[in-house]
C-alpha cells in the first residue's frame, strides 16, 4: 500500500488501545481470534485472490479490508486451521471450506473470530470505537426491549448495538444461502436481547428455536463483542 492510501497515526490517547482490546479477548477452545492495525508495518503475504479483491475499491476501503484480512489470518492461525483465502459472499466474508469466520472494523482496527466449521457453525464478532448517541435508541431496540435507564450514558447504548451487530453476524450464518439472499434476517431492531452475566442471550424470529449468546467487553474508548450459539439449544421463556 502507498503512503498516500494510508490514514493517520493514532494520537497517544489510543496508544493503550490494543492492550486494551487484548486484555478481554473471546478465550474459546478451538475458536482462534486476530487483531489487527492498518498502522502495522508492511503488509504480509496475503492470497491473489484477497488481493484482486482489494485493488477493485477505493484506498481507504482497501485498507479496511486489507487489515480484515489480516486478522482473519491470525484467527485461522490460531484456531489451528489453514489461512486460505477469504473471500466474499455479499458484504459477508466467505471463508475457506471446513472453516466459519467472521470480522469486524472499526477507526483502523480490525476483529476477526475463526474456528472449524463443524465445531462452531456460526460466529459473530463486532467492534466498535467510539459511542452511539442514546437518542438512536429507537433504531436499535425492539419495541420489548428496555429503554435506555436513567444516566446510563451513550456507551450503555453502543454495548447494546454492538451485541446486536454480533448477534446478526451469528444468525446470518445459521440460515442458508436462499434465506439469506432474499433478506429474511431482519435489521437489530428486530433481535431480542435478554441481559445475562456476561452480556446478552439473543433471539430473533427468522431463526425460531436458536438462541446465541453474546459475551461482552467494554474498555476505555470502545466496546468488543462476540456471539456463539447457546450450547444446548434456546432456554425455555
Amino acid at each position: 500500500m502507498s503512503t498516500t492510501e494510508m490514514p493517520a497515526r493514532p494520537s497517544a490517547s489510543r496508544s493503550a488501545l490494543p492492550r486494551d482490546i487484548l486484555r478481554g479477548r473471546p478465550r474459546i477452545p478451538g475458536v482462534g481470534f486476530g487483531f489487527a492495525s492498518v498502522h502495522e508495518g508492511p503488509w504480509p503475504a496475503v492470497h491473489d485472490a484477497e488481493t484482486g479483491l482489494a485493488d477493485r475499491m477505493p484506498p481507504a476501503r482497501a485498507a479496511e479490508f486489507r487489515t480484515g484480512r489480516r486478522a482473519v489470518r491470525r484467527a485461522l492461525l490460531e484456531a489451528g486451521l489453514t489461512p486460505g483465502p477469504v473471500l466474499r459472499d455479499g458484504r459477508r466474508p466467505l471463508p475457506p471450506p471446513g472453516t466459519a469466520v467472521s470480522v469486524s472494523h472499526s477507526g483502523g482496527v480490525a476483529v476477526a473470530l475463526a474456528g472449524s466449521a463443524a465445531g462452531f457453525p456460526a460466529l459473530g464478532v463486532d467492534l466498535e470505537l467510539g459511542t452511539l448517541p442514546a437518542g438512536a435508541a429507537h433504531l436499535v431496540l425492539h419495541p420489548a426491549e428496555q429503554r435506555p435507564p436513567t444516566g446510563a450514558g451513550d456507551q450503555w447504548l453502543t454495548t447494546v448495538f454492538s451485541a446486536k451487530e454480533a448477534a446478526y453476524k451469528a444468525f446470518s450464518a445459521l440460515l442458508d444461502d436462499t434465506a439469506r439472499r432474499r433478506g429474511a434476517l431482519p435489521g437489530l431492531r428486530a433481535i431480542r436481547m435478554l441481559r445475562t452475566p456476561a452480556g446478552f442471550t439473543a433471539r430473533v424470529d427468522a431463526v425460531p428455536g436458536a438462541a446465541v449468546e453474546v459475551t461482552v467487553h467494554r474498555f476505555p474508548g470502545g466496546v468488543l463483542t462476540w456471539a456463539l450459539p447457546e450450547p444446548g439449544g434456546t432456554p425455555p421463556d
